[in-house]
């Protein structure tokens, strides 16, 4: 998986690009607490190009999210495919993550927020 980002206004744009399962969840783990600890307490991550999500991978992304909200944070999820939209919502997923219709949204909602969602 490839993870590129991106700031937008207020907001860390982190892009991925691939599957995020066991063979690379640690590797994203360690990478996007490097990313948010220099700059980013308000996260979107851009999910348009995530290919799949195991358990694994499910795992790990729960787990960066909670570092950044407990550090204050937002974080937004924007561009779900249908598959993985299915699976946030079955795993009521979408009870912790703040999912947006799309780039737009997520910014303008970090640019009015002041953290904690």
């Amino acid at each position: 998986m490839k993870i590129s980002t991106e700031q937008i206004g207020k907001a860390l744009v982190i892009q991925l690009d691939g599957g995020l399962g066991y063979e690379n969840f640690k590797e994203f783990g360690h990478e996007v607490r490097e990313l948010t600890m220099e700059c980013g307490d308000r996260v979107v991550f851009d999910m348009k190009r995530l290919t799949y999500l195991s358990s694994w991978g499910v795992g790990a992304f729960v787990s960066a999210a909670g570092r950044i909200r407990r550090r204050g944070g937002m974080v937004k999820v924007v561009n779900l495919n249908p598959e993985i939209a299915s699976a946030f919502r079955l795993m009521r997923l979408t009870h912790i993550f703040d999912l947006c219709d799309g780039m737009d949204e997520a910014i303008a909602q970090m640019e009015t927020e002041s953290g904690g969602g």
